[in-house]
């Protein structure tokens, strides 16, 4: 298929990037929208906050197997990418803001160390085919590799804000 041939829903624009058509944004809409009506209807007539709460009565039954349970799940949602932030919401509803706090944090850091660690070694092909060509993310690589923990911990300090937990 040459320049902007049509291939499911999308085509090719003269930049080469991928355009929507017409129809995809309208089906996108559509699709948005009977979600967003499906989960009003569900939260209306479900008893959704009494599932709630027995579930988080639950895991503050559960102590310690409870929060072990809890910390390996963060560090796998982690590892696949999952947003640590309703896990933390989660830990703070369940556990009160302390303990929330307590086990989220240290449950966070684990979960990025064991990205990072499992990036830069058994799944450092899968990265990099995944990565590919990127100048500024190859720069970068290359500097974790001259300089190591170093130079993570001046551009990781540099970009990290409170405002992004």
């Amino acid at each position: 298929m040459g320049r902007g041939a049509k291939k499911c829903g999308r085509v090719r624009n003269g930049a080469g990037r991928l355009a929507r058509s017409e129809g995809s944004v309208a089906t996108r809409a559509v699709v948005v929208i009977v979600a967003a009506a499906g989960l009003a209807a569900a939260v209306w007539l479900l008893p959704i906050a009494d599932w709630t709460i027995g579930l988080a009565e639950r895991a503050r039954s559960t102590g310690g197997a409870g929060v072990a349970i809890f910390v390996i799940a963060y560090i796998v949602s982690t590892v696949a990418f999952l947003p640590g932030s309703i896990l933390t919401l989660a830990a703070g509803f369940a556990y009160g803001p302390v303990w929330g706090l307590a086990i989220a944090s240290p449950a966070s850091v684990a979960g990025a160390t064991a990205a990072f660690l499992l990036g830069r070694t058994v799944l450092r092909g899968w990265a990099e085919r995944r990565i590919g060509e990127s100048p500024r993310v190859r720069a970068i690589d290359a500097a974790v590799a001259r300089q190591g923990s170093r130079s993570c911990c001046s551009s990781g300090s540099r970009r990290c804000s409170l405002s992004t937990f």
